[in-house]
């Protein structure tokens, strides 16, 4: 059975407009300043193709200014690797502090629980990280 055609064009425009609306809001979205995402990059050799996943302006925490810190952003980096388990290279997903202190970008990949705690209490959303 078929839909009526006015249904079909109705569905249609609805479509149009959520797209619309998904273009507009990620539009809104800060973007990661080039200079920081060089400095994350760079933690790369050109071999293990890093890009950008993901990456999200942070919360500024209390202990930002004292330590000059203007900028805070969460990164995702998706990155070949080796699995030594399966002994081939596959994908992985890392994650990255690049914090801006005096006009200079920094990065710090998040190695333990304080790092990870970090992460969420800066509002940062759900990490990608692991291997395929």
């Amino acid at each position: 059975m078929r839909a009526h055609p006015g249904m079909e064009r109705r569905q249609k425009g609805e479509y149009r407009i959520l797209l619309l609306l998904a273009v507009l809001l990620g539009a809104c979205q800060p973007k990661l300043p080039n200079e920081a995402e060089s400095a994350v990059l760079r933690r790369f050799h050109h071999e293990e193709r890093a890009w950008i996943h993901s990456a999200h302006k942070a919360e500024q925490l209390p202990g930002d200014a004292s330590s000059g810190a203007v900028e805070v952003w969460c990164v995702n980096v998706d990155h070949e690797c080796y699995n030594w388990a399966d002994m081939r290279y596959g994908r992985c997903v890392s994650a990255y502090f690049a914090v801006s202190v005096g006009g200079r970008w920094t990065t710090r990949s998040l190695q333990g629980e304080p790092d990870w705690e970090e992460w969420y209490t800066r509002g940062c959303p759900q990490a990608i990280t692991g291997k395929d």
